[in-house]
């Protein structure tokens, strides 16, 4: 979606869920985020805060995030970059990623290249991401969009190489 118009005053959304992810709630804590969204004539901008607990077999673990993102949006071309910092489970976890897809409104796909890199350090010892994705995205109907993907991926010195196609439906 492109961005309507410049605005000073960002969109905020609040949130609170148990922190469970989809398990069910095993105690009474819970998470909350803050997110701040600025459309601007350029593109899109925002930050956003996480704060919270998640209960495993480990026991308690307290987990925190902070985000940041841009996506400049010019004629056929978008570029999007997040940078996020935190923590869960018990490791420092931080990573980026830059990528770049071509919109055109005369046609149902958009291909696009990303480029990332995770790094987490924590009690089960270190890992090492970084990945180059390539894809596209068919809009099949207003309500369904499948993803072909291709991944050459390096996690800890060790090559990858990942096809994937997702399915996504919304009502």
């Amino acid at each position: 979606k492109r961005a309507a118009q410049a605005s000073n005053q960002p969109d905020v959304y609040l949130g609170v869920c148990n922190g469970q992810g989809r398990a069910s709630d095993v105690d009474s804590n819970k998470n909350v985020s803050v997110d701040l969204k600025w459309e601007r004539d350029w593109g899109i901008c925002g930050v956003s805060w996480f704060d919270g607990a998640y209960t495993g077999p480990g026991g308690k673990n307290s987990r925190h995030a902070t985000d940041a993102y841009v996506k400049f949006m010019r004629g056929q071309w978008d570029v999007q970059a997040e940078w996020a910092d935190g923590r869960m489970l018990g490791a420092d976890r931080d990573g980026w990623y830059i990528q770049v897809c071509q919109v055109r409104e005369d046609r149902n796909w958009t291909p696009y290249v990303k480029y990332e890199e995770f790094s987490s350090t924590g009690p089960g010892g270190a890992m090492k991401y970084d990945a180059i994705h390539g894809g596209v995205a068919w809009q099949l109907d207003k309500n369904n969009e499948v993803t072909i993907q291709l991944t050459e991926a390096d996690m800890n010195g060790v090559d990858d190489f990942q096809f994937g196609v997702q399915w996504q439906a919304g009502f």
